[in-house]
């Protein structure tokens, strides 16, 4: 008992450790920039913040994090998935047949294991800052995903060709192309793009963010309370409402499209090419199933 005490205080000092020095989570608990820049428009006095340098590198560990995990993941499914899939549809007609093992190992093991890294490792890693938290998340989201295409045998073209291949699927919640030499290797032309795209999403997005923090993100007024229970069905409807959740939804677009575009510029670094994350659905989609 004594040695099972002192091992939960080791691992917990490495957590904490790795929490304060590598994700700065008491510095990005609450946002401590003072502003670089300050000017008077009208009666207002506005300023602009610098980007924060700690912000962003803990982005990049909790990246690395997940690519670990996911690394470890990879060859579970690689081992007791794809290739006892890969020998049944040797001996049989069906290319897609899932084994019982491959069930048993994706819903049982890889998915739960999925679902329970994130809240745990929140915790255990004392990440505070919300946009951290959900980064934290995604990476264990994809390899949920990714592997139920392994399951029912429905991964991209070439990807279960090796161990390697899986591993470096799954290692970014970005995806990235393949051919029968492995993953398609990027140029600088490739991350002179994602960098460039990266800067532009990410003074639209500080520009959007000063203009709906004005308002508390809210164009039109709500009566109703913060609860879902609280909204009535007439004043969702309300064109005053809709107006806030589509200024919302754009709000979330340009964050998804900022990161993805972090996201692929660090791949794009690493030497891998990627397939767009997204196409700009809102405004650029023709139909709801496009919009998806």
């Amino acid at each position: 008992q004594h040695s099972n005490e002192n091992m939960s205080s080791s691992l917990q000092s490495i957590g904490s450790w790795i929490g304060h020095n590598l994700l700065y989570s008491e510095v990005l608990e609450s946002d401590q920039r003072l502003p670089c820049l300050t000017f008077t428009i009208a009666n207002g006095t506005y300023g602009l913040l610098a980007p924060s340098l700690q912000f962003w590198l803990a982005l990049g560990t909790c990246l690395v994090l997940g690519a670990i995990y996911s690394a470890i993941l990879s060859c579970v499914m690689y081992k007791f998935i794809i290739l006892p899939r890969k020998l049944h549809s040797q001996s049989s007609k069906s290319k897609y047949h899932s084994t019982s093992t491959s069930l048993l190992i994706g819903f049982g093991v890889i998915m739960p294991l999925c679902v329970i890294y994130p809240y745990y490792g929140i915790h255990f890693l004392l990440i505070k800052n919300k946009v951290i938290k959900f980064l934290f998340g995604i990476a264990s989201l994809t390899t949920a995903f990714r592997c139920s295409e392994a399951v029912f045998g429905f991964l991209p073209t070439h990807v279960d060709d090796s161990l390697w291949n899986v591993i470096v699927y799954n290692a970014f919640p970005v995806e990235c192309k393949f051919d029968k030499l492995g993953a398609i290797p990027s140029t600088w032309a490739n991350v002179g793009y994602y960098v460039r795209n990266f800067g532009v999403s990410c003074t639209a997005l500080g520009l959007y963010c000063s203009f709906l923090v004005m308002s508390d993100y809210k164009l039109y007024p709500t009566e109703e309370g913060p609860k879902l229970g609280d909204v009535s069905l007439y004043n969702a409807l309300n064109w005053h409402q809709l107006a806030n959740n589509f200024s919302i939804a754009i709000l979330f677009q340009i964050y998804l499209t900022t990161f993805s575009y972090a996201i692929n510029a660090v791949t794009s670094l690493v030497g891998l090419t990627q397939i767009p994350m997204m196409l700009n659905p809102i405004f650029e989609s023709t139909s709801l199933s496009d919009f998806w």
